[in-house]
């Protein structure tokens, strides 16, 4: 009898939690957000100019540089322990993507990158766009 109490008590509690926790929420790390979907087919609104390269440079070093490297090539510190190196952000693939795709990539993540919509606000996201566009300029 205890035991039934204590499956039907466990069964109604995963309930509670499956139904408290929203669709958005178990898809916001890989698959990202609305918001980030939503950018796709938007307009970068902040011009590429020194101030947003400069603000780029200061998230994409204390987010990227770690996996992605100093100068974008895919070879930070970190990225020798990935499963999967972080790609060359100075390819001229990544470099001919349309800054609506790259920042849809930043804000949805994809492993082992993290999604970055919760953790950087969406300018900062924009500036990481237009330093990378900058990086991959730079080859």
């Amino acid at each position: 009898m205890m035991f039934r109490f204590a499956l039907t008590a466990a069964a109604a509690a995963g309930f509670f939690v499956c139904a408290c926790v929203s669709p958005g929420d178990l898809t916001a790390g890989e698959n990202g957000g609305a918001a980030a979907a939503a950018a796709l087919g938007r307009k970068n609104p902040i011009p590429a100019d020194g101030k947003s390269l400069a603000a780029g440079r200061e998230v994409y070093t204390a987010n990227c540089a770690d996996c992605h490297g100093p100068r974008g090539k895919g070879d930070g510190r970190m990225a020798k322990d990935l499963k999967k190196r972080p790609p060359d952000l100075t390819d001229p693939e990544v470099a001919s993507e349309p800054d609506d795709v790259l920042f849809n990539r930043i804000s949805r993540g994809r492993k082992p990158m993290p999604s970055f919509e919760k953790l950087l606000t969406e300018q900062e996201r924009w500036h990481v766009v237009n330093y990378v566009h900058k990086l991959a300029a730079a080859k």
